[in-house]
């Protein structure tokens, strides 16, 4: 099959890799709603933005954190966000992270 170099280039060479595109957009919260985004880093740090209704910034904060993984920056952004909307009573309350095992987390699937 692709046993010889050139039928391995000739494959390669007709090779059409698949190419999945997601066009994100941040999307205003409804009403007198407030949004928390949150997102780690890979280079050490965890941070949050909270936005009103008309997409005003309300606050906005980064930790640099040393000797922690991608995923646990994560979930500190995502706790420090949390806990500041509810501290300083922001609600009703969208948080979006774009870390799919947060989700699983607290959904009780992992």
């Amino acid at each position: 099959m692709y046993n010889t170099w050139p039928s391995i280039v000739q494959f390669l060479e007709n090779c059409i890799p698949l190419i999945n595109n997601t066009v994100v957009m941040w999307k205003f919260p409804e009403g007198e709603s407030y949004k928390c985004n949150s997102d780690g880093s890979s280079l050490g740090s965890n941070d949050f933005c909270i936005r009103n209704g008309q997409g005003e910034s309300i606050y906005a904060e980064t930790c640099k954190t040393e000797f922690s993984s991608a995923l646990q920056d994560d979930v500190k952004g995502f706790k420090g966000g949390l806990l500041y909307c509810l501290g300083h009573n922001l609600l009703p309350l969208i948080i979006e992270t774009d870390l799919v095992t947060i989700k699983k987390i607290l959904d009780g699937i992992w």
